[in-house]
């Protein structure tokens, strides 16, 4: 008995404690079949610190300067429109660099250093006055064309220097470049030197107002493979390769136009040395060498070219193109008023293998050999019309010397004129032979004469030819 009473005790204190009154701890929470009260008298909740964001981009409207526009935030990509999407001042989207689609530079140079092997640079419109220098692989491209986007070399050397095993150019104007230093001592390259083991790729680009010792415009050398499509090479100066100078390199170019460019020596529009071109489309005009080859100079090399144009050209010999101990190839090409002060307005020959097929020649003008002048060489002329060249002296057409070969095979050589003799031909020392070729009539003749065989000269045709040749074999008519 005493012991239940010791227990329940304290149970009787609490109550005598609280005055009867029952106490919030004795009320029971509502279930969940319970309606809670409301106080319509509290005061309403403030939402105004509540984050906003409008445009859904995950930016804030306090951190981001348009909360209208979802593509502008901090650390948007800048796209080249003039408009700062990234919300920094310093990159207004005018002109900047691009690594790998992201914005990153300011500067050409500064992204080509935090490059990896490999990347692509997009550069943004506008005119970047550095000289920019690559030593790995890298695709440097414009976002707005050669037209809008300019590297405009400073401070000397070349617009673009690189010596990296690869390279790949596309979308720019390169200007203002003085060559890189060589070695040797001498500068190459203004608009671009690149020196490399493996590719060059350069397109839809432009070389123009640029200098240098060897290739005003463009130097490319050790590279086993050079394509340049839709390049355009003018008013560019050197000493060798006025436009560009390629050696010891495979090169195939499309759509290339060299014009305008002067070599205090050879080659004022493009120089090749020890190399190889496949060239298709292009055109060689109004350039200008001191010595050989006003339009283009092939040493030790080997060209193939088809459907082009060599225009207006002009040297001391050789206006269009002159080759020693090369071979050389043309088909389709317009050969036209081309000029030399001496031998060869067109092309000149030194022990070369050349092949000539389907050409226009016309109105190119020199003292000897207004066309083709062949020196210790070999020459096969098929199809194609000569006509309205003219020689001060003697060869029209074509002019045979030292020991060379030449057939003329169905052929239209006519109406051109030489001052002395040989209006279309001359032989020295070597043979010219003509195959179903058409050496003009009446009118159309060849003035004074349509050959003139000298020294030890040899002329031979299969009677398809509208001339007769004297009995001393001097001159055919």
């Amino acid at each position: 008995m005493s012991r239940f009473h010791l227990i329940y005790t304290p149970l009787l204190l609490a109550t005598a404690c609280s005055g009867g009154e029952p106490t919030t701890e004795d009320t029971p929470a509502p279930g969940p079949d319970d309606t809670a009260a409301v106080d319509d008298t509290a005061e309403p909740t403030d939402d105004t610190d509540q984050p906003v964001d409008d445009d859904g981009d995950g930016f804030e409207a306090d951190e981001d300067c348009d909360d209208d526009d979802p593509s502008i935030y901090p650390g948007a990509v800048e796209i080249c429109d003039g408009v700062d999407r990234d919300c920094n001042s310093a990159t207004t989207g005018d002109a900047g660099v691009l690594l790998d689609g992201q914005w990153a530079f300011a500067t050409i140079q500064e992204g080509v250093d935090a490059a990896a092997a490999g990347a692509t640079l997009e550069v943004c419109e506008g005119t970047y006055s550095e000289s920019v220098f690559v030593e790995r692989f890298l695709v440097l491209q414009s976002m707005g064309g050669s037209s809008a986007t300019w590297i405009q070399a400073s401070g000397g050397g070349a617009a673009v220097t690189s010596t990296a095993p690869s390279l790949t150019l596309r979308g720019f104007t390169l200007s203002g470049g003085q060559g890189a230093s060589l070695d040797s001592g001498y500068t190459a390259g203004g608009g671009l030197a690149a020196t490399g083991s493996s590719t060059l790729l350069v397109e839809a680009s432009v070389l123009s107002g640029n200098t240098a010792d060897f290739g005003g415009g463009l130097f490319a050398t050790g590279f086993s493979s050079v394509t340049l499509n839709e390049v355009l090479i003018e008013e560019n100066a050197a000493s060798y390769g006025g436009g560009m100078y390629l050696g010891d390199a495979s090169t195939v170019a499309s759509g290339v136009e060299v014009r305008g460019n002067e070599a205090v020596v050879s080659g004022g529009g493009l120089y090749l040395d020890l190399a190889s071109l496949e060239g298709t489309g292009l055109t060689v005009s109004d350039n200008a060498a001191d010595y050989l080859g006003g339009g283009a100079y092939l040493n030790g090399s080997a060209a193939t070219v088809d459907t082009s144009t060599f225009e207006r050209n002009d040297s001391s010999g050789g206006g269009a193109l002159t080759a020693f101990d090369s071979t050389l190839t043309l088909d389709s090409v317009d050969l036209s008023g081309n000029t030399a002060d001496t031998n060869a307005a067109g092309l000149y020959l030194f022990n070369t293998d050349a092949t000539l097929e389907g050409l226009s020649a016309e109105e190119n003008v020199s003292e000897f050999g207004a066309v083709v002048l062949l020196y210790e060489s070999v020459g096969a002329v098929t199809g194609g019309t000569y006509t309205e060249n003219e020689a001060t002296y003697t060869a029209g057409v074509f002019r045979v010397e030292e020991g060379s070969t030449l057939t003329v095979t169905e052929a239209s050589v006519f109406g051109n004129l030489a001052g002395s003799s040989g209006g279309a031909a001359s032989v020295t020392d070597g043979t010219l032979t003509s195959v179903a070729s058409d050496w003009g009539a009446g009118e159309d003749d060849n003035t004074p004469d349509d050959l003139a065989v000298g020294w030890s000269g040899s002329f031979s045709y299969d009677g398809v030819a509208s001339f007769a040749c004297a009995s001393d074999t001097e001159t055919c008519d």
